[in-house]
């Protein structure tokens, strides 16, 4: 699979002389490919990091879960919960609120897919809405494993 990723500063940014607070990051490893984009809270001073955050902890948590044998709706849900988790253990979490979409691939098939709308939400979300099928199914964010 071939990954094409980038991003600008749009005219709000541009002309205010603000940072771009979008991030991105994949991997691919065995057959999986894991893609998650992020976008700061423009109203948090340090939302751009927290996208940062967001994206890498989701895809590196979500391609362990994989290549450790977990299910792709269970990888990207634990992978959603552990960018949640390493933003809200944060001194500054009240600073790094972002949105994030997060997808896994498998090459032979298959695939699962996370949005996070809001925000804020991942910081404060209470549940994950996934679309691992054609249809939707809403599951709850507690899990026994820890990221």
């Amino acid at each position: 699979m071939t990954v094409y990723a980038g991003t600008i500063a749009g005219p709000y940014h541009v002309d205010r002389g603000q940072e771009n607070q979008d991030a991105h990051w994949f991997l691919s490893e065995k057959g999986f490919t894991v893609i998650a984009v992020a976008d700061g809270a423009g109203s948090l001073p340090r939302s751009g990091t927290g996208a940062e955050i967001a994206v890498s902890t989701a895809v590196n948590e979500t391609l362990d879960d994989l290549i450790g044998g977990e299910s792709m709706d269970e990888a990207v849900r634990c992978g959603v919960l552990c960018a949640r988790k390493s933003l809200t253990v944060r001194d500054d979490s009240d600073e790094t609120g972002c949105t994030l979409a997060l997808a896994a691939f498998h090459e032979n098939g298959g695939w699962a897919a996370a949005t996070v709308g809001d925000a804020l939400s991942l910081s404060h979300m209470r549940t994950v809405i996934m679309t691992p099928s054609p249809h939707l199914s809403q599951l709850s964010t507690s899990t026994s494993r820890s990221c």
